[in-house]
C-alpha cells in the first residue's frame, strides 16, 4: 500500500502488488541507473508513492539508505 500525493484533495492508499513494484523497480534500476547506485537519502515517507524508488532501488544495487529524523533532514540536505 502507497498514498499518493493528494494533489486532487486528500491522498488516497493504492494497492500495488508485489509484481508491479518488482517490474517497476527492475526498469527504474536498467534505465536511471546504469552504474552502481551507492546510497540514497530517504526525504519522503517510505509510505508515499515518490519515496519507494529512494528506498528500494539502492537496496536492489547493493547500496544504502539513509534515513533521517526532521532535525537532521535540512543539514543533510545542505552537503548533498
Amino acid at each position: 500500500m502507497i498514498y499518493t500525493s493528494g494533489s486532487t484533495g486528500t491522498p488516497k492508499g493504492v494497492e500495488i502488488s508485489h509484481r508491479a513494484l518488482m517490474d517497476y523497480l527492475n526498469f527504474a534500476l536498467k534505465g536511471y541507473y546504469a552504474d552502481h547506485l551507492n546510497g540514497s537519502l530517504l526525504v519522503t515517507s517510505h509510505g508515499f508513492d515518490i519515496g519507494v524508488p529512494s528506498l528500494y532501488l539502492p537496496l536492489l544495487s547493493g547500496g544504502s539508505v539513509q534515513l533521517l529524523d526532521n532535525q537532521e533532514l535540512l543539514p543533510a540536505l545542505s552537503k548533498a
